[in-house]
């Protein structure tokens, strides 16, 4: 039966992407229909109008129709104002003359965005790098939203290679990064943490003054599965994990939201520069982005109201775009390998980690939960003797010695509490012997009180048969012949 439903899905499954790729394939085939047969129209009408102007005595190239030579220039226009759009610049002019075309259907990029030579990595694996700056993480739950790592926080490299799944705007940003050439910035790198690969969307990388920036675009929700992702919960963002494992590893995690470096990309740039500023005061913000106005702000959203944004199609309103499609490619991630030296930073990682968990769970007593959370930490053993200490002092309090002997692992106790438990076994024995001698005592008394008390009662009785036979004697011995009726 499970076979059967689990068939069921699949072919359900399977009918909905079919039907989604029909529906495409016939929309892209209407408006290559409509783009074709608006080409032929155009031409024909061309070359009559040629054919008037020409018949008049006019030369065709001179005198180009009005309404012919306008399309063109409109066309040209919204190639520049589309080039525009993507690469940030657009001003408000630009975006309200685009906004005529047709929304088209979003698929999702799954090739490297940057240019080659941006995207070369030159790192040698052999050194170890380690963060030597202070930078203060963001206090308040909205973008943009930076995490740092801690001073001395060994630094794990990235590799070469990631899946390549792009989003709307990320393609956006790596075009001002392209236009500008802007120095030191990667989208096909991977960083492997706890055995798996993250990938950044993407990268700032100074190897000689060991700055490492993961950058992120943040969506309310997936353009195809329509999933809420990034959302705050309980006055955190449910990224916390994900920022870990790159803080961790020496890495700053600076989050942008996607509407940010939709409307405001050269100043997401500019924000990120003022960061590496900070890090490093002989840097300078380039020319390109020093007169682009500030970030402003912009708030996080919880998964309520990412369900929202997905019922509204907020993302696709502010893109321009009429759906998003079903991304398709292969992974490259699985076939991705950690670099050598990787290993030891890792260990370091998780004994940093082991550390911060066992300072946590000994502040607040967790000794069982560390055991339970961690079996292979560096400080079960210590775990174990401070929950033996305690069974100890409870099994000591109630001289429960048998408890301690029956209940504990590490048996640290033992010796004594076997001294105490004879020591206790002795006593309990003199107090049985007491009390037995005791209840003997009370035995024997009870009995002297009965023996007493019976010989009291025979005597009493003694006397009062001796005083009835003296009684009897004596009335007889006073009596008279008279009395006997004698004259």
């Amino acid at each position: 039966m499970e076979i059967i439903i689990v068939f069921l899905i699949i072919a359900f499954v399977m009918v909905c992407y079919l039907y989604h790729r029909f529906k495409s394939d016939r929309r892209d085939s209407v408006s290559q229909t409509n783009r074709v047969s608006g080409g032929i129209n155009t031409v024909r009408v061309q070359t009559k109008l040629q054919e008037s102007v020409a018949s008049k005595g006019g030369d065709a190239k001179d005198k180009q129709v009005p309404q012919i030579k306008v399309e063109k220039q409109r066309e040209q226009q919204v190639g520049v104002c589309s080039a525009k759009l993507s690469s940030g610049e657009a001003n408000e002019e630009n975006k309200s003359f685009v906004s005529f075309k047709k929304e088209e259907p979003y698929s999702v990029k799954l090739i490297p965005l940057l240019k080659a030579d941006l995207n070369i990595l030159n790192i040698d694996y052999s050194q170890q790098y380690v963060v030597n700056y202070d930078l203060v993480s963001s206090g308040n739950l909205e973008y943009p939203y930076l995490v740092a790592p801690e001073k001395g926080t060994w630094i794990k490299l990235p590799i070469q290679g990631r899946n390549g799944r792009r989003g709307f705007c990320e393609e956006k940003l790596a075009n001002v990064i392209n236009k500008y050439h802007l120095k030191g910035f990667r989208d096909n790198l991977s960083l492997f943490a706890d055995g798996c690969p993250y990938e950044p969307d993407f990268a700032y990388i100074d190897v000689e003054k060991g700055i490492f920036i993961d950058i992120e675009v943040d969506e309310p929700y997936s353009g195809w599965e329509k999933t809420p992702i990034h959302y705050v919960i309980e006055n955190r963002t449910n990224d916390g994990k994900r920022n870990e494992r790159f803080t961790e590893r020496g890495w700053i995690v600076l989050r942008f939201s996607e509407k940010q470096v939709f409307e405001q990309t050269m100043s997401c740039l500019k924000y990120l520069y003022q960061q590496i500023c900070r890090i490093d005061t002989s840097m300078a913000i380039p020319s390109s982005l020093a007169s682009v106005p500030d970030l402003k702000v912009d708030s996080m959203w919880t998964k309520a109201d990412a369900f929202q944004m997905i019922q509204n199609k907020t993302r696709e309103k502010m893109l321009g775009i009429s759906e998003f499609i079903m991304p398709s490619g292969n992974s490259v991630t699985s076939s991705l390998v950690d670099y050598e030296e990787a290993g030891k930073i890792e260990d370091a990682i998780k004994s940093l980690r082991d550390d911060k968990v066992w300072r946590n769970y000994s502040e607040k007593g967790w000794w069982q939960k560390y055991i339970e959370e961690r079996p292979n930490g560096k400080y079960v053993f210590e775990a174990k003797k401070k929950i033996d200490d305690i069974l100890w002092v409870e099994c000591d309090q109630a001289k429960n010695y048998d408890r301690y002997l029956r209940n504990s692992e590490l048996q640290k106790h033992s010796k004594e509490a076997r001294k105490l438990k004879e020591k206790e076994a002795k006593i309990k024995a003199e107090n049985v012997r007491r009390e037995m001698e005791r209840i003997v005592e009370e035995a024997l008394r009870k009995e002297e009180e009965e023996r007493s008390a019976r010989e009291e009662e025979e005597r009493k009785k003694r006397e009062a048969e001796n005083y009835a036979r003296q009684h009897v004697s004596s009335q007889t011995q006073t009596r008279t012949p008279s009395s006997r009726g004698y004259a």
